[in-house]
């Protein structure tokens, strides 16, 4: 089996941090950016098994990143979690992204979440 990659997308560096070792602690080996253009350009270069993605982010907004994933066909099975401080995200958003999760995001309830797509990455 390949080494299954990560890509984390938030401004804040905490929340960063925090994606970035949920994901390493699921297996992931992960990469953690903080702006769309960075994100754009690693897209480029990987495939990520699974992608946390924060929505509001210097140089433009998280939707950019979203639909590089689903319009790129090498990233039909990369599973999105879009992670946003905002309740008010459209229909649109909400059937791109595996899953939405509201801010503030506990790390047991992200744990969870993780384990779950990672569960059904594997079937």
């Amino acid at each position: 089996m390949s080494e299954r990659l990560g890509l984390v997308v938030e401004d804040e560096s905490d929340l960063r941090g925090l994606f970035t070792l949920i994901l390493e602690e699921a297996g992931f080996k992960t990469t953690a950016v903080y702006s769309v253009s960075t994100a754009l350009k690693v897209l480029e270069e990987q495939v990520p098994d699974i992608v946390t993605l924060d929505m509001k982010l210097p140089g433009g907004n998280g939707r950019e990143v979203l639909r590089k994933i689903r319009e790129d066909p090498r990233m039909i099975d990369t599973r999105v979690v879009v992670v946003t401080a905002f309740a008010d995200e459209d229909e649109e958003l909400h059937s791109k992204a595996d899953l939405v999760l509201m801010k503030p995001v506990g790390v047991k309830q992200l744990r969870d979440l993780i384990g779950r797509l990672t569960g059904q990455m594997e079937k």
